[in-house]
């Protein structure tokens, strides 16, 4: 016997309701019934299997995060840890580079007082460039950050006629900062500096425009010229 649709297990119902079921319908009516019943069972049966699964997957789950919480928990402060360092390293540049901005701007104003250059003549630091200042108590000299050069527009560039580095020490060059806070050394710096100013010019005029040359360049600015050198407005003398 075919099993019954579901439009006649209805119309049975319907017949069943109205009294007028035959025996062999009740019957077959009452085998459907039996195995909706049975078909629920079964369905019952496998979800409570599935609860039972959900239930033991659920636990694993929270077992494994249970375990795993510190280890999390670990890695987020961590984390923490890290963005604030980082933040304190940021605000610690920061800080840093004012104090610097400041410093460049009294350095800049000292280098307009007192004769001074400023270039990349460090070696050691290429980022930086290096004013040198010739103050009355000694040569004072600063790195300086290239984001702080415009604050050194009006300082001349370094060339080969400007005195490099002495060779002073950073408490050598403070010393001399102190002592020109008290005034000393103002005396005698013009003719000082002058003197050596003159000394450095002569040097290199002997050396890059020779004897001759020089001697005619110094007469031009009513300089004496260096002994053994000939006088360029003196006769000539051919040689027969």
């Amino acid at each position: 016997m075919t099993e019954p649709t579901t439009e006649q297990l209805l119309h049975l119902v319907d017949r069943a309701v109205d009294g007028r079921l035959l025996p062999e319908e009740a019957a077959l009516l009452r085998a459907e019934i039996g195995q909706l019943h049975a078909d629920i069972d079964n369905r019952d049966e496998q979800i409570r299997h599935l609860d039972a699964g959900l239930a033991r997957e659920r636990a694993r789950v929270e077992q494994s995060a249970r375990r795993l919480l510190p280890a999390a928990q670990l890695a987020a402060d961590e984390r923490d840890r890290a963005y604030a360092a980082e933040q304190r390293a940021e605000q610690t540049e920061a800080e840093r580079d004012g104090v610097y901005r400041e410093r460049a701007r009294l350095v800049a104003h000292l280098a307009s007082l007192y004769p001074a250059h400023i270039g990349h003549t460090d070696p050691t630091a290429p980022g930086w460039a290096v004013v040198i200042i010739e103050a009355p108590t000694g040569q004072m000299s600063w790195h300086i950050a290239e984001r702080d050069l415009p604050l050194f527009a009006h300082v001349e560039p370094t060339s080969r006629i400007c005195r490099g580095w002495d060779g002073h020490t950073t408490e050598e060059k403070y010393e001399r900062l102190a002592k020109l806070v008290r005034g000393e050394g103002h005396t005698l710096f013009r003719a000082e500096h002058a003197e050596a100013a003159v000394a450095r010019v002569r040097a290199l005029l002997d050396t890059h425009l020779g004897p001759l040359a020089s001697s005619a360049v110094r007469h031009a600015l009513g300089q004496p010229s260096p002994a053994g050198a000939e006088d360029p407005n003196s006769p000539i003398k051919e040689q027969t």
